[in-house]
């Protein structure tokens, strides 16, 4: 009998708080209106390994899941990552375009003016960043892609499926040697070289995009994190434990907002980039959002538990979307309002991004996802 899934609306939550926060910081990256406030939400950029965790954290749990019901015995590693890569394309795939097609449309009309006739040459030329795998270094040039928030969408199916993999192929070598490998290489290379951990970055002399090695490292960090987190849960916590947990938690949330905020210029060039051994805030404000993550997991505490609630549920759902959804209005408001004062501009951006993040969700929910269920129920009827 298939075990029903328990929600987690804290984790939930904390979601959607990270994605208005990264939507806040590229805003500061198109605003034109005041000078000197780009390094608000200096430290925004580090908040994305919370979602590299989950991601890797919910991976471990799809693939023992698979492996309780017995769909991996007798199954190769490779047929298992690629079983994987299709759920991955099918829920992913259509967001990816759809944050090209609204940033294409939108950056072409309000920001660069170009003629509708010289859309199709465009719309051509961006097929590489069409096909998820940027992150691979395949097409990708910051400054020349449509939408380049995409490149959270290409970790996930490119970095998901190489992970997926190890850990079919290996789960206990995985777990014990070439996940922790993995992150120490990767987190050891940027503060040794102080590459920095934007996406951006060319690691290793050129050879890698950094995004990819952030990408492995986040989802391999979340995987080995899945056990000890399983094993947290367990631990019962009296009152006082539950209180002393409490407060701590919350030392952590206030440091954690203080340090995603400061417009200190550190927190800005520890992550894109630094002298060798200098970029220590990149490592500082992410173990802090890593034991936030582990914490709220465990749901002990009393703040984990309030927000264990359907209205998280709900905002957590919509986070996605309103990634897909806001890069296209950092885009343009700006520059069609160059003298909007700065934070209102942002609190309509924000409230923009999460109306239009809605409606992509139910364009998911009632026409992309239903319509891929039916092209593949097509699909098999016609090769059975």
């Amino acid at each position: 009998m298939k075990k029903a899934k328990v929600k987690n609306n804290a984790i939930e939550f904390w979601r959607f708080l990270f994605t208005i926060v990264i939507v806040a910081s590229h805003i500061n990256r198109n605003y034109r209106g005041v000078e000197g406030l780009t390094t608000i939400f200096g430290g925004a950029g580090n908040v994305l390994v919370i979602f590299l965790v989950l991601s890797g954290y919910f991976l471990m749990r799809s693939y023992q899941s698979s492996k309780e019901r017995g769909e991996t015995k007798n199954v190769t590693p490779a047929k298992q990552a690629a079983k994987y890569l299709g759920k991955r394309i099918k829920r992913l795939y259509p967001l990816l375009l759809l944050g090209i097609f609204t940033c294409f449309v939108a950056r072409n009309i309000f920001v660069l003016h170009n003629p509708i006739s010289t859309w199709p040459h465009l719309f051509v030329s961006s097929i590489l960043e069409m096909s998820g795998i940027v992150i691979t270094g395949i097409g990708m040039s910051e400054p020349d892609l449509w939408f380049p928030a995409g490149w959270y969408i290409s970790v996930l199916i490119v970095c998901g499926y190489l992970v997926y993999y190890m850990v079919a192929k290996d789960e206990d070598k995985f777990k014990a040697f070439t996940g922790p490998l993995i992150v120490f290489l990767v987190y050891g290379y940027w503060f040794m070289s102080g590459v920095g951990g934007a996406w951006f970055n060319m690691a290793l002399n050129n050879l890698v995009c950094n995004g990819l090695l952030r990408g492995l490292a986040g989802i391999s960090l979340g995987v080995v994190l899945y056990e000890p987190i399983q094993g947290l849960k367990k631990i019962e916590f009296g009152s006082f434990g539950k209180f002393m947990l409490t407060v701590f938690n919350a030392c952590v949330i206030a440091y954690v907002c203080w340090a995603v905020y400061s417009n200190d210029a550190n927190y800005a060039t520890g992550y894109i980039s630094g002298k060798p051994g200098t970029n220590t805030t990149l490592y500082i404000i992410s173990f802090a959002i890593i034991i936030l993550t582990i914490i709220a997991m465990m749901k002990k505490d009393y703040i984990s538990k309030a927000l264990d609630n359907p209205v998280s549920s709900f905002l957590g759902k919509n986070s996605i979307y309103m990634y897909i959804a806001h890069r296209a209005w950092a885009f343009c408001l700006p520059v069609v309002f160059p003298d909007a004062p700065y934070y209102s501009m942002m609190i309509v951006i924000c409230i923009l991004t999460f109306v239009t993040g809605l409606f992509f969700m139910l364009l998911d929910d009632y026409l992309f996802q239903p319509g891929i269920e039916k092209l593949i129920a097509g699909y098999k009827k016609r090769t059975e």
